[in-house]
């Protein structure tokens, strides 16, 4: 149950795109990591893991990953290893009824199409180096099916976009929080949000999946 409320929840950050993208040369630097993040949950959510070029993900003592690293990690090179499989539901966890849900929703098809939201990114467009960190985790013993109250997790995110179309480069930092709630319910929010020191305006997500 626990892995499957994570799981959701790391699909809720894909779908629904915390990252609003601003006008400008910002978006693409947004698009990159926007890639990166979703790109290496995906990777690490799947059985087997997929391997993705120069990035390592580091699972931790809960659920959540507790470290993500990018080390001159091509985002163009993403697509083309998720699309190496071709099995739609690789995603794992137990056999219970919403992990099976899941697993036919949550599918290497949706995160490709979600990738395609963003910039089409070609062979040294957009490199990565950084890390994002787990600074917290909490998943209460009482958790139910509907009520997520007390589920929090707060991530660390330090980037450096660089290539040929970030014009000299990005650096994105930001602190990550989710928080569950009733009734299905998620806030994500994104605070200090800033792209080479300057702060961009993230407004906070909450919706319910109930």
């Amino acid at each position: 149950m626990r892995k499957a409320i994570a799981l959701i929840m790391l699909m809720v950050v894909f779908c629904c795109s915390v990252f609003a993208q601003p006008s400008g040369n910002i978006d693409i630097a947004i698009g990159a990591v926007s890639n990166g993040l979703v790109s290496a949950f995906a990777s690490w959510f799947s059985e087997p893991h997929i391997t993705l070029q120069g990035v390592v993900v580091v699972s931790g003592e809960g659920i959540l990953p507790s470290r993500i690293s990018f080390v001159r990690s091509d985002v163009a090179t993403y697509r083309d290893s998720l699309s190496f499989f071709d099995n739609e539901h690789v995603f794992s966890g137990d056999s219970s009824a919403i992990m099976t849900e899941l697993s036919q929703s949550f599918t290497l098809s949706r995160v490709r199409d979600y990738l395609q939201k963003f910039p089409l990114f070609g062979s040294g467009d957009a490199v990565l180096d950084g890390s994002v960190r787990l600074l917290n985790e909490k998943f209460p013993d009482t958790i139910t099916s509907n009520d997520w109250s007390g589920i929090e997790a707060t991530y660390s995110l330090s980037i450096m976009v660089t290539g040929a179309v970030t014009n000299g480069g990005f650096i994105v930092e930001c602190l990550l929080r989710i928080e569950g709630g009733p009734s299905r319910g998620v806030t994500i929010e994104a605070e200090d949000f800033t792209v080479n020191g300057v702060d961009v305006d993230i407004q906070p997500v909450q919706f319910s999946l109930a």
